[in-house]
């Protein structure tokens, strides 16, 4: 069963359940070029049409694979309880690591046009633990090896 805001009814199919975390990080990085400027200078530029059409073809490819119609993204929230209330040292170790550019547009923009959800200090991770466990029939595309346990 899957929920469809637009109607405010449960349907019966299959539901696609993406980490968008990793997709837009795997996209975002992908369109990175880098220009030699010579003497030295180098620089780094991305599109942001370039993200977006990557995006639609990832998610594309995705579902055609896993053969539905229904995708739900599951993202990150901006704030986390694991670091906030078990570690502050959690994820310590990609402190200071560079991010992609357009990073958190690749986020806004699987929110906005690929069935983006958050919830409340929760990782995208266990955003997709929780809507497994809320449809009959989903099937999870992630790489995150936490995924395991479910």
């Amino acid at each position: 069963m899957v929920y469809n805001k637009n109607t405010q009814k449960m349907e019966n199919r299959m539901q696609l359940l993406v980490d968008g975390d990793i997709v837009a990080y795997k996209v975002a990085s992908a369109c990175e070029r880098p220009i030699d400027w010579g003497d030295g200078l180098w620089t780094m530029h991305s599109y942001e049409d370039e993200v977006e059409d990557g995006l639609n073809q990832f998610m594309s490819q995705l579902k055609a694979q896993a053969k539905v119609d229904s995708v739900l993204t599951a993202l990150s929230d901006t704030r986390n309880f694991r670091k906030e209330q078990v570690s502050p040292t959690y994820k310590a170790n990609r402190s200071g690591q560079r991010r992609p550019m357009l990073l958190n547009y690749a986020k806004d923009y699987l929110r906005t046009h690929h069935n983006g959800e958050s919830m409340r200090q929760l990782e995208a991770d266990d955003v997709l633990g929780i809507y497994a466990t809320s449809f009959e029939d989903s099937i999870i595309w992630s790489e995150d090896k936490d995924l395991r346990t479910i």
